[in-house]
């Protein structure tokens, strides 16, 4: 049960790092509707070989998330800003609220800071995401579409799951 829920994180997680890294391919595929018939083809289109494979990449994309989210928690906390307000400050500036939040001059400044390294940062990550999902034998682009098949379709996720547990 609980590794199910840590496969389940850890696909999340790299969904959401590779939307971050790859954004414009995988918020153009993320828009497009499915149809049914496509949804039953993503099973078929995808060897159990290449979602065994897509789990292995899954599973290395999280830890270089995790190396990524360290450093980056380092930053902000170098700047004298919790994690928890900067997560407020982020959520706020992209909403373009920034300026209702309550922070200090010191906090925006901090925040500013904090935030334009991280942004910095990414190029770096994009690349180290990369080159994990390919050093498993994976294309971004065959990631993205598995992914993508695991989001939409049930079936796809049921058997990444069942073989993600099988894996470990």
């Amino acid at each position: 049960m609980e590794l199910t829920k840590k496969v389940k994180g850890t696909i999340a997680t790299a969904f959401v790092m590779a939307s971050m890294c790859f954004g414009s391919a995988a918020s153009a595929q993320g828009t497009a509707t499915p149809q049914p018939q496509n949804q039953q083809q993503q099973i078929e289109d995808f060897s159990d070989e290449e979602l065994k494979t897509f789990v292995q990449a899954s599973a290395k994309a999280m830890t270089v998330q995790q190396k990524s989210q360290e450093e980056m928690m380092a930053v902000i906390e170098k700047e004298n800003l919790s994690i928890d307000k900067f997560n407020e400050m982020i959520q706020a500036h992209q909403q373009q609220k920034l300026e209702e939040i309550e922070a200090t001059p010191e906090e925006m400044a901090a925040f500013n800071t904090a935030a334009q390294q991280i942004v910095e940062m990414q190029p770096k990550v994009q690349e180290e995401v990369q080159q994990a999902i390919e050093e498993e034998g994976l294309t971004v682009d065959k990631f993205e579409r598995i992914m993508l098949a695991y989001q939409q379709n049930p079936a796809v996720q049921a058997k990444v799951n069942e073989l993600a547990e099988q894996m470990q």
